[in-house]
């Protein structure tokens, strides 16, 4: 049996024993979910190691009216497993899985096309993810095998310039067996800092940026640290609020945290477990991948994270007081490992791509509670992870 056949049995076993549905969405056909953008811009892994069948880089989907979308071009390239855009929607920027380039494209603001620019090197292999700074000025990318992070200056014509920054950890390393290394697996810049969760040393890391100069140096304090053995992945900031998010992969949590913007201070305050209790009891020692992906709505009233194990999404309420999280409910996502998912412009319509079920599927947001609706699959194509609107 492949790992893609093994790890999708799992899939369904887990679902059946632990929530009712469905693991995927076998109809026959896409639904249109018409949302306010024209183009949808998709990474993939493309490679057999990465469960792979026949994805080849980078895809454009153009959205109608009726919110179909339409497949109009493949950039071929390895691994383009995480996307950011420029603020003004100008410019496209891809880190490369089991790489060591990030890459630059325009954007034919016509026919939402794609035209490389350039490549720049980077410190480390695995390119997990990457940010652009606030003012599109520097790009932020984090290398996960090599456990470091880059800052690129950016030029006007979206090319990539010079490294102007790099940074690794020099915490302890995590105490699990399997934490053999410093893996930043994630990048923000916000107000003067650039923060990097790192999952292989349990810690977040918060690093001063020049905004002039795009150098990088440790804050004082340099990180906080997460609980012993959670493997801090992902994390995402309240809109408005000074509270930050941290998905933790290896035990199936979020971490609250406040976040003192002028100090660069981030302080834990409250641990929430990802996934119904029952999951721990059932699922201990299984092996069973964690959390994946966390966002806050664009409203700021609820955070939303995806679990690789379950194959769900879960949506917590925000108590603006606090920052502190209540479940409100988990959903199927309607595939295999959920490895990314992302809110369409408007906010009222969360998007899934399920890394091994091959698909892309929708689901409409309840304003009033939280709750999430299965709207249909809006494409299917191999290996998808990461999605951009524009």
């Amino acid at each position: 049996m492949s790992h893609r056949s093994a790890r999708i049995l799992c899939a369904v076993l887990a679902l059946v024993f632990s929530l009712a549905g469905s693991v995927a969405s076998q109809a026959a056909e896409t639904v249109a979910v018409k949302i306010p953008a024209k183009f949808a811009y998709v990474g993939h892994y493309t490679t057999p190691k990465r469960d792979a069948e026949t994805a080849k880089g980078l895809e454009v989907f153009a959205i109608d009216d009726k919110g179909a979308w339409t497949l109009i071009q493949t950039v071929e390239m390895l691994n383009p497993s995480y996307l950011a855009m420029d603020s003004k929607k100008r410019f496209l920027y891809a880190c490369q899985g089991d790489g060591t380039t990030v890459t630059a494209f325009s954007i034919d603001d016509k026919t939402g096309k794609l035209t490389q620019l350039n490549t720049a090197e980077t410190t480390g292999k695995n390119g997990v993810h990457l940010a652009l700074s606030p003012d599109d000025r520097f790009l932020a990318v984090a290398n996960y095998s090599g456990g470091t992070v880059d800052m690129f200056a950016v030029n006007a014509d979206g090319t990539l310039g010079k490294r102007t920054g790099s940074f690794k950890s020099g915490a302890k390393e995590g105490v699990l067996k399997s934490q053999t290394g410093s893996w930043p697996h994630f990048v923000a810049v916000t107000g003067k800092y650039v923060i990097a969760p790192d999952k292989g040393h349990d810690v977040v890391h918060v690093l001063r940026y020049d905004d002039k100069t795009g150098e990088l140096t440790p804050n004082d304090p340099p990180y906080m640290y997460s609980r012993p053995g959670t493997g801090s992945r992902h994390m995402s900031f309240h809109p408005s609020l000074p509270y930050a998010y941290v998905i933790e992969e290896s035990d199936n949590a979020i971490t609250v945290c406040t976040w003192d913007a002028a100090k660069g201070v981030l302080t834990p305050v409250q641990w929430v477990p990802l996934v119904p209790d029952t999951y721990f009891y059932t699922h201990r020692g299984t092996g069973e991948e964690g959390g994946a992906a966390i966002h806050v709505a664009p409203s700021g009233d609820y955070v939303y994270g995806t679990q690789r194990g379950l194959n769900v999404i879960g949506a917590f309420a925000v108590d603006r007081a606090t920052g502190f999280l209540k479940p409100v409910g988990w959903e199927s996502t309607q595939g295999d490992r959920p490895r990314f998912f992302t809110f369409d412009p408007s906010g009222d319509v969360v998007f899934v791509a399920n890394q091994l079920g091959d698909n892309i599927a929708a689901f409409s947001k309840n304003k009033a509670s939280g709750k999430l609706t299965l709207l249909g699959d809006v494409a299917r194509t191999d290996c998808p992870v990461c999605i951009v609107f524009r």
